[in-house]
């Protein structure tokens, strides 16, 4: 099963993104982890990476990947457009409300 997904998901990935192969599989399992987990700590994805390594090599190795490895926004969001298929009118909703607790 993970091997499916991550084929998938990768597939995807390199026709936005110039990566190496292990920067490439790297983001990929950022990408399930992401959805798997709900949230962007590391220490919470670096479970998700494969192979018998250490918890905190995991968690190096994705953070060694943020140092290095410089996102373009745009294909970012060309990406993210592609995979939840929105080329037909959405209404977009904002939230502008400053609340703060007590006041």
């Amino acid at each position: 099963m993970f091997t499916a997904c991550h084929a998938a998901v990768m597939g995807r990935l390199c026709r936005q993104f110039r990566l190496g192969t292990s920067r490439l599989g790297t983001l990929a399992v950022l990408v399930m982890g992401l959805a798997q987990s709900r949230t962007v700590n590391l220490t919470h994805l670096a479970c998700h990476l494969p192979g018998r390594a250490s918890h905190a090599s995991g968690y190096r190795r994705l953070r060694c990947f943020f140092q290095h490895v410089r996102l373009d926004s745009d294909r970012m969001a060309l990406l993210v457009v592609s995979m939840l298929n929105l080329s037909c009118k959405k209404c977009l909703a904002l939230d502008r409300t400053n609340w703060k607790v007590g006041t």
